[in-house]
């Protein structure tokens, strides 16, 4: 509770076996921990506390089997590796392993908490600092948890105004790009990584391998940020030779993508998912939870995707409710070369404009559409018949099949 420290530092130790954390960062700034090892600790082992500690420079250190605690705080029962409670730091070169949940969890903040309280600093809106060449690998769920929000913004404390202008959507409060890069993520128990409310988030040239469930995913961007949010660059593996049993039975996909509008995949290579029901992409984070309400059909755009077609027999698989559109805007994920659609099938999709055989069920899961036609989500609420007097519109009646 010192305030700035830029001097101090905590250097070269090996701190193991205990029944508490490693390093706790508690109402300072500047802070230097590098080059220390932790193994063998109880709850969170490098600990931010109060979420208005900033520029701690946390590099090159190695953190190893970290376990939960029952007599901690409560998010001790799910601990990380790196607990990072204000995004304003700097974490470069580590290597996390082995935690009882996750390596790297950016727990954001309302605002500031305990001794440090003050209602000015709002944490989950805040910039980076650096996140740069982490390694998580062998945890219990996530190599790198975003959660809740990270919503960077110019002044963090204050909300977004739109002002509808494309050209200048944000004049008084712009987002602020957070950029994750070059994390290597592998054999983690749910997902290599996995952002969950954000805005202008964007994992750069991640390589993930061996996880169970996905090896990216993001599962909420903010609506009025069209296009900041997405994943650039990388390589996403299914299953490597040094998989493991668990991979035996895992359904991976190398993305999974939100469930809501302007989310975009760029860049990325997808490699071995020729197994089970595995695919390199899948769409509506969490719709296929038992208490999901959401009705799907979300837009996501991509480009400059590349696939091992030796290796990724199927590109897309849904999830429910099984109405993901994705927008290829180079042809890169359709192979076509050209601009267009790949849709969740209905049968209303059977157009003149779209394919739907036994190769695009396989490959897709559904209809290649060029770029003749706009697919678009459409919602009607509260309606009458009255809203639609003067209003050109086609309604077509199909029964549907099932594929």
């Amino acid at each position: 509770m010192i305030g700035t420290v830029t001097k101090s530092y905590v250097r070269n130790n090996a701190v193991h076996h205990t029944y508490n954390r490693a390093v706790t960062i508690h109402g300072v700034h500047y802070l230097k921990i590098q080059n220390n090892v932790a193994y063998l600790n109880m709850g969170h082992a490098i600990f931010i506390e109060d979420a208005a500690e900033t520029n701690q420079l946390i590099e090159d250190n190695l953190i190893m089997d970290t376990r939960r605690s029952w007599s901690l705080l409560n998010t001790d029962q799910t601990p990380a590796s790196f607990w990072i409670t204000h995004p304003n730091n700097i974490l470069r070169r580590n290597h996390a392993a082995g935690s009882d949940r996750y390596s790297y969890w950016y727990d954001t903040q309302k605002n500031a908490m305990g001794p440090s309280f003050d209602l000015n600093i709002c944490p989950e809106n805040s910039k980076i600092g650096e996140f740069v060449d982490n390694v998580a690998h062998s945890n219990g769920r996530y190599g790198l948890r975003i959660f809740h929000n990270l919503i960077p913004r110019e002044f963090p404390c204050k909300p977004f105004t739109y002002s509808g202008n494309p050209a200048d959507p944000y004049p008084t409060n712009k987002p602020i790009i957070a950029e994750f890069k070059n994390l290597v993520a592998w054999k983690n128990g749910r997902n290599g990584a996995i952002a969950e409310r954000v805005g202008a988030v964007q994992f750069h040239n991640f390589k993930v391998a061996d996880n169970i469930l996905a090896g990216m995913e993001f599962s909420l961007s903010e609506d009025i940020i069209d296009g900041y949010a997405k994943i650039i660059g990388g390589v996403a593996f299914g299953k490597t030779d040094n998989g493991g049993s668990e991979m035996d039975r895992a359904n991976t996909r190398g993305i999974i993508t939100t469930r809501t509008e302007n989310f975009g995949v760029e860049g990325v290579k997808f490699v071995n998912f020729d197994f089970n029901n595995a695919a390199a992409l899948g769409d509506c984070s969490h719709c296929f939870h038992p208490a999901a309400t959401d009705s799907g059909a979300r837009h996501y755009t991509v480009k400059g995707l590349r696939f091992d077609d030796a290796t990724v027999p199927r590109r897309i698989r849904h999830q429910l409710p099984w109405r993901g559109i994705w927008r290829d805007e180079d042809g890169s994920l359709t192979g076509t070369g050209q601009p267009g659609w790949a849709v969740a099938y209905h049968k209303h999709l059977e157009q003149p404009e779209c394919v739907f055989d036994a190769a695009t069920r396989d490959k897709f899961e559904g209809v290649i559409c060029n770029n003749d036609v706009q697919v678009r989500r459409i919602i009607f609420y509260n309606y009458r018949p009255t809203h639609f007097d003067n209003l050109p519109i086609n309604i077509l009646q199909f029964e549907y099949d099932t594929v």
